[in-house]
């Protein structure tokens, strides 16, 4: 018997679902095929039946098999497209379909070991002895790093809320991540209506949902309130780039979930910042648009270290000339983050940093100068009392006119946000959610204004020579320090079947202070740069408790 090897070399491209990267390895099966010629002689009996036993043993060990699977979500059964499944020490390897399967066409009969991983789930890790085409199915558990999913569903909706909702995932988040503030992340939304004050979607902007305001939807980050205490207004300009380190949006229409601060009487937002995750990784993000805007974005983060820690960070820088006259705006932001994460236990802290400093654009623009009205703009003139300089600006500046030309009419402020979290599992239905936090935000906007009357500023007339001087050109700037803390407590319990209890509370407190100075004037008389001519202290207190229940009803099918 005559034998010929001959060699077949299978290259496979492996992506790990969980990888940040797109990493490339290369696996290599070697296989035998022996191709035989047997002359036309005679051979003993013995002989043959030894040929025979030696054609079968390689027949048999030649044989393949199929092996079909799915993979799914130990808790909720439901599937896990994406995940990574590796057979034999990576010489074989695939990725699941949208439907949560996998498949491999050609494992030879014995023992295999299937190696399964899927980003924020524990890798698996089985043995099958194959002897047949075979079908298994796969459950996987929440890793130690999921364990912030426990902390928002105290306050969220779901599907048996009974309330109108829509979640945005991460991935959706960043296909319209340009920079722009959240309004336009949701544009596209039903019943959202958003404006930007700069008409580029950076620096001040506004959201609208169902025809109500800011002041009536309650915004939460992690389930903390991002609302303005005491107007109850969004200054999203404040968290510049925060759609780079959200993991989810939902947005709860009508009177939804509002268990934290203000209530929602339009609609409620809710922002989830990342989820660490299990690998290390780094990314550079660097964009530019119309307008010279551009977007500089730095992150990476630890993994998990030791099994137990995680650390992530980022670092953003947003520019841009605006689309109306002068809108400039130069926003910096960055978010730290480091948990803590066992099988009952995970302690979280975040650190979220914002800055702006924006030429302010917020008088908008009069439809008469969109029209190009002239007839209409001089009506706005007259009504609005526009001196000379005024009048020429209106009419001469086009479509992208904007009332403000002082050179530092500018809005400067920065707000800080420290959260810290707690989610303890009690028992496998009861959990425990804890946050705290602390937010302070300190800045002015500096205006000029024409034609002031001192005592609108508690100042004398000043005298010069023998004329009493009753109005003034000056510069002043308004002032917020203020400090918001408080924290939230909650209990849930799910015994996974019908009934679903969640119970809690939380308490706020905000204190600000708002003073006034003038930095210039055109007649200063005895009062010097810096004069502050306004004072005063805001405080509010709130307090709220809650208790909320699904129970799923057992509903028999009637026969007919």
């Amino acid at each position: 018997m005559q034998l010929k090897n001959k060699y077949n070399l299978l290259l496979t491209k492996h992506l790990p679902a969980d990888s940040k990267f797109n990493h490339y390895s290369s696996f290599f099966q070697i296989k035998n095929f022996f191709i035989s010629s047997i002359p036309l002689i005679r051979v003993s009996p013995l002989k043959s039946f030894l040929i025979l036993i030696l054609m079968h043993c390689y027949l048999d060990s030649s044989a393949q098999f199929i092996l079909k699977g799915v993979v799914k979500d130990a808790e909720t059964l439901h599937v896990l497209p994406g995940a990574s499944v590796i057979a034999d020490n990576s010489l074989s390897a695939c990725i699941t379909d949208e439907n949560g399967k996998f498949e491999f066409d050609k494992l030879k009969p014995g023992l295999h070991a299937i190696v399964v991983s899927y980003v924020g789930y524990q890798m698996k890790s089985i043995s099958i002895n194959l002897n047949k085409n075979s079908e298994i199915e796969i459950a996987l558990k929440l890793s130690v790093l999921d364990k912030d999913a426990a902390l928002v569903t105290a306050y969220r909706a779901d599907v048996n809320s009974g309330m109108v909702f829509t979640t945005i995932d991460k991935e959706e988040i960043s296909k319209v991540n340009l920079g722009q503030d959240i309004p336009y992340i949701l544009a596209m939304q039903p019943s959202v209506v958003n404006t930007s004050d700069a008409g580029t979607g950076i620096g001040y902007t506004g959201i609208r949902i169902r025809g109500s305001d800011a002041s009536r939807i309650n915004v939460t980050i992690n389930g903390i309130p991002l609302n303005d205490p005491e107007s109850q207004q969004l200054y999203w300009v404040d968290l510049p780039d925060l759609a780079s380190s959200l993991n989810n949006i939902q947005i709860t229409r009508g009177a939804g979930t509002s268990v934290n601060g203000s209530g929602a009487f339009g609609a409620g937002i809710d922002l989830q910042t990342d989820k660490f995750n299990a690998q290390p990784f780094g990314e550079f993000t660097l964009g530019g648009g119309s307008f010279n805007s551009f977007k500089r974005n730095f992150k990476a983060g630890t993994g998990l270290i030791n099994n137990h820690f995680a650390f992530e960070a980022r670092l953003s820088k947003i520019t841009s000339d605006g689309y109306i006259d002068r809108a400039t705006a130069g926003l910096h932001s960055y978010f730290l983050s480091g948990g803590y994460y066992s099988n009952k236990t995970s302690v979280r802290m975040n650190l979220i940093s914002g800055s702006e400093k924006t030429y302010q654009a917020w008088n908008g623009v009069p439809e008469s100068r969109i029209k190009n009205d002239v007839a209409g703009m001089n009506a706005f003139i007259d009504r609005n009392y526009l001196d000379s300089a005024d009048a020429h600006n209106l009419l001469n500046s086009g479509r992208t006119y904007n009332y403000f030309t002082y050179s530092n009419q500018i809005d400067n402020y920065n707000q800080n946000h420290y959260q810290l979290f707690l989610t303890q599992s009690i028992t496998e239905k009861l959990n425990l959610n804890v946050a705290s936090f602390y937010t302070h935000g300190k800045g002015y906007y500096e205006e000029y204004q024409k034609s002031q009357d001192y005592s609108q500023y508690n100042m004398s007339y000043p005298v010069i020579g023998s004329d009493t001087i009753f109005t003034t050109n000056l510069v002043r700037q308004k002032w917020l320090d203020n400090n918001f803390y408080g924290g939230t407590i909650s209990f849930l319990y799910d015994n996974h079947s019908l009934i679903k209890l969640t119970m809690g509370g939380s308490y706020f407190h905000y204190d600000g202070r708002h003073y006034n100075t003038v930095t210039w004037a055109e007649f200063a008389g005895i009062y010097q740069p810096g004069y502050e001519y306004y004072n005063d202290l805001a405080n509010k207190n709130d307090g709220n408790a809650f208790i909320k229940a699904n129970y799923k009803l057992k509903i028999g099918r009637a026969h007919v």
